[in-house]
């Protein structure tokens, strides 16, 4: 049986589906580069689970990182987007899955970031959300 690298399983424990609406029945995760091999987290919406990578299946996300820097990602609640914006690790496939997932292993008592969707008459919106305090109102469009 594989060993998985304790630090996804630390990260993948405390993956909050409050924060991240997945709004899909489930999603696959590719982790790579925190051990010798890949790991896969599987979503469903309500929980998370760490799973060796399937490669008879097709991820909808990849993210890949060395192994130091997801230790920092376990270690740090917003080490996640610190080591993506400085490009220590990238993001591939579905965006919004990936920032996602980060957002809901990171939710803090300061009321990082969370994602959500509201229906309405016209379709879903797509709503994010990061902070507290008194709101700001940012909309934007295709056009």
């Amino acid at each position: 049986m594989t060993q998985l690298p304790p630090t996804l399983q630390q990260l993948t424990d405390r993956y909050d589906p409050r924060v991240f609406e997945l709004g899909r029945t489930s999603a696959r995760l590719r982790l790579t580069g925190a051990g010798p091999e890949d790991a896969d987290v599987v979503l469903d919406g309500r929980t998370a689970k760490l799973v060796p990578a399937d490669r008879s299946r097709r991820p909808d996300a990849i993210l890949s990182a060395d192994a130091r820097t997801w230790k920092r990602i376990v270690e740090d609640l917003r080490g996640g987007m610190d080591a993506y914006r400085a490009g220590r690790l990238q993001v591939r496939r579905d965006l919004h899955l990936g920032v996602g997932f980060l957002a809901a292993t990171a939710a803090g008592p300061d009321g990082g970031l969370r994602f959500r969707r509201v229906e309405t008459a016209v379709g879903p919106l797509s709503l994010t959300e990061a902070g507290a305090g008194e709101p700001v109102l940012m909309l934007h469009g295709l056009g």
